[in-house]
C-alpha cells in the first residue's frame, strides 16, 4: 500500500491546497507535507478528520500492515504485494 492511499477507504489521496496572496494576486498552492481523502463515503471525511501528515499516515499504515499480518497471518489486500 502506498502512502498515497487512504487507510480507511483505500481511495487515492490528494494534497490540500491553500490560497496565498503574492504580489497582490491570489495564488493556489499545494501543501506538500499533508495528504487528504476527498471520498464522500470515507469515514475519515464524514468525521471531519480527512487530512493527515505524510509521516503520521505512513506510520499508521506500517503498523496496521504489521498488526494484520500478526493477527490473521496474511495482510489486507491493499497491503499485499502482487
Amino acid at each position: 500500500m502506498a502512502s498515497q492511499t487512504c487507510i480507511y477507504c483505500y481511495q487515492k489521496l490528494c494534497h490540500p491546497k491553500s490560497m496565498l496572496t503574492k504580489k497582490n494576486k491570489r495564488v493556489s498552492q499545494e501543501i506538500k507535507d499533508t495528504l487528504m481523502c476527498v471520498s464522500p463515503k470515507c469515514v475519515a471525511v464524514k468525521s471531519g478528520k480527512s487530512a493527515k501528515s505524510q509521516g503520521a499516515l505512513s506510520s499508521l499504515a506500517i503498523g496496521l500492515s504489521g498488526l494484520t499480518q500478526c493477527l490473521i497471518g496474511s495482510p489486507l489486500p491493499p497491503f499485499a504485494q502482487p
